[in-house]
C-alpha cells in the first residue's frame, strides 16, 4: 500500500490562491519518495494567500517547511489543538530528512541535501496560527475558514472554506483530510 502526499491548490475567482495540506509522499521506496518530495512545487509559494492543514500526519504536513524555504511568508492555519505538537513533530521530520540524505549520499557516492533541516522548521513555526473548532476566521475580504472536529486523530479538522464570488454569492468548499 502507499500513502501519497496530500496537497491541493484552490484558486479563487477573486485571485486568492489557497493550499490545503502539503504532506510527504510515502511508499515502500524511500529514495524514489525522496526524489518526488524534493521536487520544487509546481506553484509559486510566495503567491499563496494562505495554507490550511487538516491534521499533523507526515502525509498532510511534513512538506510545509519547504513552502517557507521557497518563499512563503503568510499564515498557515491548523487546529489549535495541534499547535503544541508541531515543533517536536517537524523537528523529528527534519532529523529523518537529514538521516535519509546522509544514507542516500553514502549509498550513491554523491552529496544529497536534506529536504529541510531544523533551522527551516524553526523559520516555519512562527507562520502557524491555531484555529479553534467552529470559529469562523476571516482570511481576506473574500475568504473565510471554519475548522470542525474530524475525529480522525486528536486535533484533526475538516476545513471549510467560504469563498465570495465576483457576483457576491458564497461558495463553500469542504476538505475532509483523511475522512472518505
Amino acid at each position: 500500500t502507499c500513502v501519497t502526499g496530500s496537497a491541493y491548490i484552490v484558486e479563487c475567482p477573486t485571485g486568492e490562491k489557497l493550499l490545503l495540506d502539503y504532506g510527504l509522499y510515502q511508499s515502500n521506496h524511500p529514495y524514489e519518495d525522496f526524489k518526488i518530495n524534493s521536487k520544487k512545487p509546481d506553484f509559486k509559494p510566495d503567491e499563496l494567500t494562505a495554507v490550511f492543514v487538516s491534521h499533523a500526519h507526515a502525509d498532510h504536513l511534513s512538506r510545509v517547511p519547504l513552502l517557507v524555504k521557497y518563499g512563503f511568508t503568510d499564515n498557515i492555519y491548523i487546529s489549535d489543538k495541534m499547535i503544541d505538537f508541531l515543533e517536536p513533530l517537524l523537528l523529528d521530520s527534519a532529523k529523518i530528512m537529514e538521516r535519509d540524505s546522509f544514507m542516500f549520499s553514502k549509498k550513491l557516492g554523491k552529496n544529497i541535501e536534506p529536504l529541510y533541516n531544523a533551522e527551516d522548521v524553526l523559520n516555519t513555526l512562527p507562520h502557524f496560527r491555531g484555529v479553534r473548532y467552529d470559529d469562523e476566521i476571516k482570511i481576506t475580504d473574500n475568504v473565510s475558514v471554519v475548522f470542525t472536529d474530524a475525529g480522525h486523530v486528536f486535533g484533526s479538522a475538516q476545513v471549510s472554506l467560504f469563498i465570495k464570488t465576483p457576483s457576491n454569492s458564497i461558495k463553500k468548499l469542504s476538505f475532509t483530510g483523511d475522512l472518505g
